[in-house]
């Protein structure tokens, strides 16, 4: 078995399959909660690129919830919905209450502890 070094892994390449156009910084649900952040705007069927690692300030309208959440609450992402979850691979890093516009969550935290 051989293998050849692509990238540090924080971006992937991500062909756009969701039958609309994509504004970057938008939410991209990759399955298995795993989700990305898009780099830029990508048109349906273009390539481009999601970030998938790092800490994020997402607005709570994107999320399409208002909730409360401590520091280290898990997120679960679905349909540009979050839910807060224990067993999430998202986490909150920053405290934030219900009624703040946004919550800073560390994305594909799998194998990070609360």
């Amino acid at each position: 078995m051989t293998a050849h070094y692509r990238s540090e892994g924080d971006t992937i390449d991500w062909i756009n399959d969701t039958a609309a156009d994509v504004t970057a910084g938008e939410i991209i649900d990759l399955g298995d909660d795993m989700v990305g952040m898009a780099t830029s705007d990508v048109a349906d069927g273009a390539l481009g690129s999601l970030r998938v690692s790092g800490e994020f300030e997402i607005t709570k309208e994107t999320l399409a919830d208002t909730f409360a959440v401590m520091g280290g609450v898990g997120f679960v992402f679905a349909n540009n919905t979050a839910d807060n979850a224990a067993t999430a691979n998202h986490r909150a890093t920053k405290a934030s209450t219900a009624t703040d516009p946004t919550v800073w969550v560390l994305i594909n935290t799998i194998g990070v502890a609360p």
